[in-house]
């Protein structure tokens, strides 16, 4: 198994995961723009890599590294 893959419902929820996984330490925060995906990765207690995704509401518009404004 290479990672676990989890979908998040809405940018909002998405914003919501990014903010808890950043302060319990799971992750830095940096979101990859994958044109109609937005992904964040992370790292679960058994250092397992997870990563979760959401539907990118401007594909093709939000260059690489600047898509932080989408869920902030």
């Amino acid at each position: 198994l290479d990672h676990i893959g989890l979908h998040a419902a809405s940018l909002e929820d998405f914003g919501e995961i990014r903010s808890r996984l950043t302060a319990a330490g799971a992750t830095d925060g940096t979101v990859t723009d994958f044109g109609r995906k937005l992904s964040l990765f992370f790292r679960d207690p058994d250092r397992m890599e997870c990563e979760v995704l959401v539907a990118n509401p401007e594909p093709g518009q939000v260059p690489i590294g600047s898509a932080s404004h989408l869920y902030t």
